[in-house]
């Protein structure tokens, strides 16, 4: 299988020694960053640039055609790089945001804040080759980089904490009270949205080492520490695991097996175009960051048997903050994987692996179905409870099944008091009399239960 990659952000080492002779003041450069935390190979370019090498290279030749034009064969490897530039193609194009600071302020900002990555090479002392990506410093002059994992264990009860929204706010006011420095009131909302993002992109790589904070100047000369931007995309839609079989070329791409998997459905339609759904995820189903929304009023968290735990808290949260909601429907709404393919082929002329468009796109449709059904199916279960009656989950009434049924049909809707509007349509064509104060004050976010959370200490396994 040949991929051609005509175009990438060329690193050359003696280059880089040459200008780092030129300006002794800023260090030396390049220099090679062990990692302590995961199996990423990266070097720091200059002060406001890190290379990340590829974590499985699969590429037995390759061919210059001049100084700036290689082609070369994939034929085993991971496509991390493509995972990191893609998710960042993704998120900058998803939009922004308002939010508030800690002094009322009003102020702009992305919808997810991704580090910028570009695919790249870099040529070292012995003059290899390493493939991979290029990502701008997300650390400001004058401002510390705070693991998740560090920031996690300065959790006072002295129990294990877990990768979890509740024991990182614990952690945050923790942290606050011990380095005398503010925390930012959006910590809570980013946390949840970065969440979101992650899960949306098949990302299950977001642990404590990848969850990052910034404690940096305020402009009132203090510290405050907030959220930093998303880095370590490399794992989305599983893109960084092997393309092929190295020990049975036989096999074939893992894509190309993924897609002729029975929960893969092929739609053709009248001017030829094939797309593709699936009927399960496609990918291992987990998410190293937990919500730990609690019981959810008796709710199970099923749809058809299958557990949804992450799905129906992150519901929770939604439907209980306008803010998050928001969030939500904005990534939503401007999620153009197309887009984004088509601007990296333009930026990098790219040929992609075969297969791989394709199940990216059918397994994103995956999840926005998901979220559509989990997130009406809970305002349902919600609205009913408070307004209807008493719903019993293993033997569901007539009238509770067809609540259930007509609200799933909906499309992820704007708003909370869109799914209001249709749970009253659907009480009005079935005479089913509600009243409208009560749903106006529906509670969706119990508070949290002493549950026990995935913890995911190290980078996924390769």
């Amino acid at each position: 299988m040949e991929i051609c990659k005509y175009y990438r952000r060329e690193y050359d080492y003696s280059k880089i020694r040459y200008e780092s002779m030129l300006n002794p003041q800023k260090g030396s450069y390049p220099k090679y960053v062990p990692a302590k935390d995961g199996s990423s190979n990266s070097f720091w370019m200059n002060p406001n640039q890190l290379f990340k090498r590829k974590l499985q290279d699969g590429n037995f030749t390759l061919n210059f055609h001049s100084g700036h034009h290689f082609r070369y064969e994939e034929q085993v490897g991971s496509f991390d790089d493509l995972a990191e530039v893609l998710s960042y193609t993704i998120a900058k194009n998803l939009g922004t945001r308002v939010k508030t600071d800690n002094n009322g302020n009003s102020f702009e900002a992305p919808v997810v804040d991704c580090a910028k990555y570009e695919l790249a090479t870099f040529t070292n002392a012995e003059e290899q080759i390493y493939r991979g990506c290029v990502t701008e410093n997300i650390v400001p002059n004058g401002a510390h980089l705070v693991k998740g994992s560090d920031l996690l264990r300065g959790i006072p009860e002295g129990t294990r904490p877990t990768n979890s929204l509740p024991d990182y706010l614990k952690a945050v006011e923790a942290f606050g009270k011990r380095m005398g420095c503010a925390v930012d009131k959006n910590i809570e909302n980013d946390l949840i949205i970065n969440s979101y993002f992650c899960w949306k992109i098949f990302n299950s790589d977001n642990h404590g080492s990848n969850i990052t904070f910034l404690n940096q100047r305020s402009p009132d000369g203090g510290f405050i520490l907030t959220v930093s931007p998303i880095i370590d995309n490399g794992s989305a839609w599983e893109l960084s695991l092997p393309y092929a079989n190295q020990n049975n070329p036989s096999e074939g791409c893992r894509y190309e097996t993924i897609k002729n998997s029975e929960s893969c459905v092929a739609t053709t339609d009248e001017n030829g175009k094939t797309t593709y759904t699936f009927t399960k995820e496609p990918f291992v189903k987990h998410t190293a960051f937990s919500l730990k929304a609690g019981s959810l009023g008796g709710h199970s968290k099923e749809i058809n048997g299958e557990k949804f735990e992450y799905e129906y808290d992150l519901a929770a949260h939604a439907l209980a903050n306008p803010e998050v909601y928001s969030a939500i429907y904005s990534i939503e709404s401007n999620f153009n994987l197309q887009g984004a393919f088509k601007e990296m082929g333009d930026t990098y002329r790219i040929l992609w692996p075969d297969h791989m468009k394709d199940v990216i796109a059918g397994a994103s449709q995956y999840k926005t179905d998901l979220i559509s059904s989990v997130m009406a199916d809970y305002y349902c279960y919600t609205a009913f409870t408070n307004a209807v009656g008493e719903v019993n989950q293993e033997q569901p009434s007539e009238i509770y099944l067809m609540f259930r049924e007509e609200m799933q049909k909906l499309p992820l809707q704007p708003n909370a008091e869109s799914y209001m509007e249709e749970f009253l349509k659907i009480a009005e064509q079935n005479q089913v009399a509600v009243d409208q104060s009560q749903l106006e004050n529906l509670e969706f976010l119990p508070k949290p239960e002493n549950e026990q959370a995935f913890v995911q200490d190290d980078d996924v396994v390769q």
